[in-house]
């Protein structure tokens, strides 16, 4: 389970009121991720998998559709929440079945695809 070290080591994303920062796909290597969840601002689930292809990364990682399910608020942020749960815990989150490409390595308990 990963476990956010906020208050222990603070980092500029992880700031609460901070403005969101613009980084590169691999500057997440030094935090030994579990999972990287690639949904950029603006981009469907294809066009961030095109964005993150060739990216090298020593965890599984997912494209999804950042910008119907997380950049927006409307109700369909529910179903990226219920999207982000699956991936995150598959053994106890039903699939929401909505888009996403699998980048790298094996995404624990995903089978849905891009539509």
């Amino acid at each position: 389970m990963a476990v956010s070290r906020r208050a222990a080591n603070p980092r500029p994303a992880e700031v609460v009121g901070a403005l969101s920062l613009a980084t590169e796909l691999g500057t997440g290597r030094p935090l030994e991720p579990e999972l990287v969840i690639v949904g950029p601002c603006g981009f469907g689930v294809e066009e961030a998998a095109l964005r993150a292809a060739g990216v090298e990364l020593a965890c599984p990682a997912v494209a999804v559709d950042g910008d119907a399910y997380y950049c927006r608020p409307a109700p369909r942020l529910a179903d990226g929440v219920r999207q982000l749960a699956h991936l995150l815990h598959p053994d106890v989150t039903p699939d929401p079945e909505l888009p996403e490409i699998p980048l790298s390595g094996v995404i624990r308990g995903s089978s849905s695809q891009a539509e």
